[in-house]
């Protein structure tokens, strides 16, 4: 069981997760150009940034998902 600090955390790291997958993914459909200096950013690197924080953001849900039946079956399944 995740204690209760615990799962705010879990939660908070979830969304902001999403929400960084969700930026990369309209940046990946609208084609925003991105520049830090003069450093042109390639859209690669977003498809990266996609999988990895969409994949967090998955496994941060299936945890809490996975948790939530341990506590009401009183077991992991």
């Amino acid at each position: 069981m995740i204690a209760n600090g615990s799962e705010n955390v879990l939660c908070c790291g979830r969304v902001i997760f999403a929400v960084v997958a969700l930026f990369h993914l309209v940046r990946i459909y609208m084609d925003w150009p991105v520049m830090i200096g003069d450093w042109s950013v390639p859209m690669w690197v977003s498809w990266i940034g996609l999988v990895v924080a969409g994949g967090l953001a998955f496994f941060g849900l299936r945890l809490a998902e996975r948790d939530a039946r341990r506590n009401e079956y009183g077991r992991l399944s």
